[in-house]
């Protein structure tokens, strides 16, 4: 039987009343499921967190010493028991270490997918489609009919110019799917990225993504050359 208070809103986040956790609260909490490593899903604080390896590393990143006082490291497709909830990640897709969780409880499946991305993404673990009972879900782009336009023809529309090109995107996640693309497809740009994002790079080399071609960003060069050079910066 599905349980409709399985999961709740509350002020901090979404709980699982029946085993006593949250899914990516937005305050400490005692257990916490994170599903991945974004800012407005992964805060610091909580007295056990669960996820997975990549996560981790981006969140001590970000949060040094008051990431966690406790990590529980999860592989995709292990299950495990919060109390009386069984839980296992499945990938997102939607960047590295993202992870949809679904909970077991008295034969019933319920799916948390957190964010999440169905279309290709060389630098982070494929979409995952899972079966479940209950589905809780967001969406940025809940329309239907809604449609973006291919990554690869956007990116390769920088080709069309000589010009320097400073390009604004998130230091997580974005920053390294668009340094992928340009290495892939822009392979005559210089591509170099602001300080701030690099140790997110690294960590997605460290966990073996290749990302491709890139430098430090150094003002000279870019003062200097004036052609054929890509700024990766946050916003």
């Amino acid at each position: 039987m599905i349980l409709d208070d399985f999961i709740t809103i509350t002020p901090t986040g979404l709980y699982c009343v029946y085993g006593d956790f949250y899914l990516d609260p937005q305050q400490p909490v005692n257990d916490a499921v994170v599903s991945h490593a974004h800012g407005d899903h992964a805060i610091g604080g909580s007295q056990n967190v669960y996820c997975t390896a990549a996560t981790e590393s981006f969140m001590k990143h970000r949060y040094r010493k008051f990431a966690a006082v406790d990590f529980h490291l999860k592989k995709y497709h292990e299950t495990f028991k919060i109390k009386d909830v069984a839980i296992t990640f499945y990938s997102a897709g939607h960047i590295l270490g993202s992870a949809q969780v679904l909970m077991e409880y008295q034969d019933v499946k319920y799916l948390y997918t957190g964010d999440y991305k169905i279309e290709p993404d060389a630098t982070c673990e494929p979409f995952e489609f899972v079966k479940a009972d209950v589905l809780i879900t967001e969406s940025t782009f809940a329309n239907p009919e809604t449609k973006h336009p291919s990554p690869v023809d956007e990116i390769m529309k920088l080709n069309e110019t000589s010009a320097n090109i400073m390009l604004g995107a998130y230091a997580l996640g974005k920053s390294q799917r668009i340094i992928q693309l340009l290495s892939e497809h822009c392979p005559t740009k210089n591509v170099m990225v602001h300080h701030s994002i690099m140790p997110f790079v690294k960590i997605y080399e460290d966990f073996g993504m290749k990302i491709g071609n890139y430098k430090m960003y150094d003002r000279k060069v870019m003062k200097n050359n004036h052609e054929h050079q890509v700024y990766i910066v946050p916003p």
